[in-house]
């Protein structure tokens, strides 16, 4: 869960309640969820836990520093559950003889829900490799600061491009399942490459509406994993 959202994180430091990760649970559910946000991406992760989880119905912000330490702690081999606590502006982890404590970001967290698309109306699987090979090849000729590519999907092609007047053009036609409505859309390849990088899956699912909205990223194996792309004028 961590993986998977902490990179969505944002790192300005002006936007402090968005410098963490928000963990809440679910009340219709009581899934456990880990969700950030920058701005430009989300990453949303759900997931099932047999503890009672009723003390986090309101939620807490754990910042990235925070964040990587628990990871740290929790990738360790030497025992497979850790305990964790929150009160006030204090987080407490502990596993083993170890224990984190760290201090939670006050104010409030963002109504993400706003950000994730309602309706998504043309979908696309892709091997997860080669999608990350051909935005990185196109990615070589883009604009160093917006690393701008635009995705041409229609009758089973995705085209990747990008243009540079001082460099030149670079383009990529991978083959698709899909018969849609053909849509041109632009986006940050560095965003999309850290969203696939952060899944670590096989393949995943574009879902797309048009070019003005969200996109969202699915990893195929596991529907309750979900990162929201906002696309970008090219």
């Amino acid at each position: 869960m961590i993986e998977r959202t902490m990179y969505a994180s944002s790192v300005d430091e002006t936007r402090y309640n968005l410098n963490g990760v928000h963990l809440e649970v679910l009340a219709d559910s009581g899934k456990i969820r880990m969700v950030a946000t920058d701005g430009h991406r989300l990453a949303r992760v759900d997931r099932t836990l047999a503890a009672d989880t009723s003390g986090l119905a309101s939620g807490v912000i754990i910042p990235r520093k925070g964040l990587a330490e628990l990871k740290r702690l929790v990738d360790e081999d030497d025992s497979d559950e850790v305990e964790l606590a929150f009160e006030g502006n204090s987080g407490l982890a502990t596993k083993g003889d170890v224990t984190l404590v760290m201090r939670l970001i006050e104010g409030e967290f963002p109504n993400y829900t706003q950000v994730v698309p309602k309706q998504v109306t043309r979908r696309v699987t892709i091997p997860t490799d080669v999608l990350g090979h051909a935005l990185r090849r196109v990615a070589l000729l883009s604009s160093e600061r917006s690393r701008a590519v635009k995705l041409d999907l229609g009758a089973g092609k995705l085209s990747i491009s990008s243009n540079n007047p001082d460099l030149g053009e670079a383009i990529e036609e991978l083959d698709v399942d899909f018969d849609g409505e053909a849509l041109v859309i632009g986006f940050n390849a560095r965003y999309l490459l850290d969203v696939i990088g952060a899944l670590r899956a096989k393949e995943v699912t574009l879902g797309f509406q048009d070019d003005l909205s969200p996109a969202e990223v699915v990893p195929t194996d596991d529907e309750d994993t979900l990162a929201v792309v906002m696309p970008m004028r090219i």
